[in-house]
């Protein structure tokens, strides 16, 4: 019998295991991908080519596929509602028009997502959707289109409803923001775009920072050589020139690392493909 029990016990521990997914923390990941190259999909992409950006399916396919971060853009509705949209309008990735922010939920459910300049089936996800699908799965970095401080605090309170704090980065694009969304936020990791290495200095005051976005203009060997050794993490950007390198001479990332060898979070939108060659060049496990 208590044979029988422990057995009952370990396959217990197992399947909830599995169930947690493959990065449901930050430290996680940092365990996983120890002194490696973590891997963000922009928009969600990962290269494939079979879903909209930003779809709850292209979501979906990051998961299945093990990437490390998906980013998506949140904008609110005019009833109040987190919808995940990049654009003002939804004229370039639905079959509608219009402001986000002068539509209604219902509005924007209504809408069917293009893609390849095809209206397909998709829908526009709300964040509540993107949340249940990414509990205990996946980490998210949000790219929020509004600055309102009440909504920021609604959207952290839903990240609360659902647990999914540990698994999300706040992107902020002014350095000035950093005290008082830490303070609304003190539970989610924040992402703050450094525009220059004075920036960065000014950052490395907060010891809850761990991840800085920096600019290829500023980049320089030495400088973010000493920030990875003391702890730090540096994202940057494939997005455009070396996407399109990899795209149509297969030396995209081979000219990026060759550029800036010396960062440890990039973000693509061939997520799969960089994956690949990051392996390739045992810079991932």
């Amino acid at each position: 019998m208590k044979k029988s029990i422990f057995f009952i016990l370990i396959f217990l521990s197992l399947f909830i295991s599995c169930q947690r997914g493959k990065s449901d923390s930050f430290a996680l990941l940092e365990k996983k991908q120890k002194d490696k190259v973590w891997v963000v999909a922009h928009r969600a992409n990962t290269g494939e080519g079979q879903y909209p950006e930003n779809s709850i399916e292209t979501m979906e396919s990051c998961i299945a596929n093990d990437v490390d971060i998906i980013e998506i853009d949140v904008r609110e509705t005019i009833d109040g509602h987190f919808v995940i949209m990049h654009d003002k309008t939804v004229d370039r990735t639905t079959n509608g028009t219009g402001n986000v922010s002068d539509m209604t939920l219902e509005e924007i459910k209504q809408l069917l997502l293009v893609h390849n300049n095809d209206t397909t089936t998709y829908r526009v996800p709300t964040l509540e959707e993107v949340f249940k699908i990414i509990k205990g799965k996946i980490l998210v970095d949000l790219d929020i289109k509004f600055e309102d401080s009440d909504s920021y605090k609604k959207l952290i309170d839903l990240a609360s409803a659902y647990d999914v704090q540990d698994q999300l980065l706040l992107f902020l694009y002014d350095k000035e923001d950093v005290e008082s969304i830490h303070e609304m936020a003190v539970d989610l990791q924040i992402l703050p775009r450094a525009r220059s290495l004075s920036d960065i200095e000014y950052l490395k005051k907060y010891g809850f920072i761990n991840i800085i976005h920096i600019d290829e203009s500023y980049y320089d060997d030495m400088a973010m050589k000493k920030l990875i050794e003391g702890g730090l993490r540096l994202w940057i950007n494939t997005l455009g020139e070396f996407d399109e390198l990899e795209k149509s001479e297969k030396n995209g990332f081979e000219s990026f690392f060759y550029k800036m060898p010396h960062v440890n979070v990039v973000q693509t939108d061939l997520a799969i493909d960089l994956m690949n060659y990051l392996k390739s060049k045992k810079m991932r496990n």
